[in-house]
């Protein structure tokens, strides 16, 4: 469910609350962003977002997107560059704690590494296998289990492609 609104004297900015009425999450969105009318059914909009939300237990500046959209005759082409200031909404590990839990094999939601997943296979497997093996046998910590982890990016960029009709 979201809920929307713009300044009927300063349209070019506004506010939306989305809200997931099942897992309690929400978001804050703030928008300001204007369009252009370069000729006949040819526009450029660019745009600024910041979102602040609230999930699983994690508040928040989640992101800050800034982007333009060239829109021609219905086509879209646009670019946009996504900064995230805390990495701990796009990490899917559920520990919320700041504990040294990394001596277990494991990582919390709040140190921006997940589990690799170009390290998978028969080969990967061995590995992690082996490394796990080794750090058992000399820490004595028997739970411990090598997982590969890579670091989620702060910084992101992406093209956005899309086609839309209006009867």
């Amino acid at each position: 469910m979201y809920v929307s609104y713009a300044l009927p004297f300063f349209t070019d900015l506004k506010f939306t609350w989305y809200g997931d009425v099942v897992n309690s999450d929400q978001r804050l969105e703030a928008e300001i962003g204007h369009e252009f009318e370069l000729a006949e059914a040819t526009s450029l909009s660019v745009s600024a977002v910041t979102g602040y939300a609230y999930r699983s237990g994690i508040h928040g500046w989640q992101d800050a997107d800034l982007g333009a959209d060239l829109n021609l005759s219905g086509f879209l082409l646009g670019v946009h560059w996504v900064y995230r200031p805390t990495l701990a909404f796009f990490d899917e590990d559920t520990d919320l704690t700041t504990n040294m839990i990394q001596f277990d094999g494991l990582s919390n939601r709040r140190d921006g590494l997940v589990s690799d997943p170009r390290r998978v296979g028969l080969e990967a497997d061995y590995v992690n296998a082996t490394a796990s093996g080794v750090v058992r046998q000399q820490t004595g910590n028997s739970v411990y289990t090598y997982t590969p982890r890579q670091k989620l990016p702060k910084w992101l960029s992406y093209v956005k492609l899309g086609y839309a009709m209006s009867f």
